[in-house]
C-alpha cells in the first residue's frame, strides 16, 4: 500500500507544477484519501464500488477468484476511509469498474 500512495503522491506533484487538475482513478487506501484531502482543491478521485462495499480477506474466502481487482479490494479500515472520505467532500467520484475481463 505504501507505494500505491507514492504513486499518486508523485502524480499529483506533477500537474502542480502547471497549476493544472488532476484526477485520480482507482483510489483504494486511507492514506491516500488523508493525501488527497489536503489536495482537493484541484485533485479528485474516482473509487470503484467494490472498493466501497468489499472487505479483504472476507470476500476472497467467499468469492475466490472473482474477488481479485488491481488494486486489490482492502481491509474494513480502508473501506472506512473511503466512505469518510466521500462524506468530508474529498472530491471522491464513484465509478464503474468497467475493465474487459469481468
Amino acid at each position: 500500500m505504501e507505494k500505491t500512495l507514492k504513486a499518486t503522491e508523485r502524480m499529483v506533484g506533477l500537474p502542480a507544477e502547471w497549476n493544472r487538475r488532476l484526477h485520480v482513478l482507482y483510489g483504494s487506501t486511507g492514506g491516500e484519501m488523508q493525501f488527497l484531502a489536503e489536495h482537493k482543491h484541484r485533485v479528485t478521485v474516482e473509487v470503484t464500488p467494490n472498493h466501497c462495499s468489499r472487505q479483504a480477506p472476507k470476500c476472497e474466502g467467499r468469492m475466490g477468484s472473482l474477488a481479485q481487482r488491481d488494486p486489490p479490494v482492502r481491509e474494513q479500515a480502508h473501506k472506512d476511509a473511503l466512505w469518510q472520505a466521500f462524506r468530508s467532500g474529498v472530491g471522491v467520484v464513484i465509478g464503474s469498474d468497467h475493465a474487459p475481463h469481468t
